[in-house]
């Protein structure tokens, strides 16, 4: 996941945390424990990245891109039914 995310609930014996994401995402807001971690900021001086504040257009939040560092088109498959299925995903990292 990308970002700082508010913890809403501690689920099943603290093995589970409910977290507060976009409802844009359609995604289940419950993750385990071992994908969460912890905010660290950096060792070396000067390396705090200031916080970028979204603009709220039309309802939705939007961050300026600066630049695209790199792009990549990924195929992978998943079972689809009784079928694999193969599908492909264009991802851009940005600064």
């Amino acid at each position: 996941m990308h970002g700082t995310f508010k913890v809403l609930e501690v689920k099943k014996g603290e093995w589970a945390l409910k977290q507060e994401i976009s409802p844009r995402w359609k995604i289940h807001p419950i993750f385990h424990v071992s994908l969460q971690e912890p905010y660290r900021a950096s060792a070396q001086e000067g390396r705090e990245q200031p916080l970028r504040i979204p603009e709220d257009i039309e309802g939705d939040l939007e961050w300026e891109v600066e630049r695209i560092v790199k792009s990549e088109l990924i195929t992978y498959t998943r079972k689809v039914g009784r079928r694999n299925q193969e599908f492909k995903e264009l991802r851009y990292f940005i600064k």
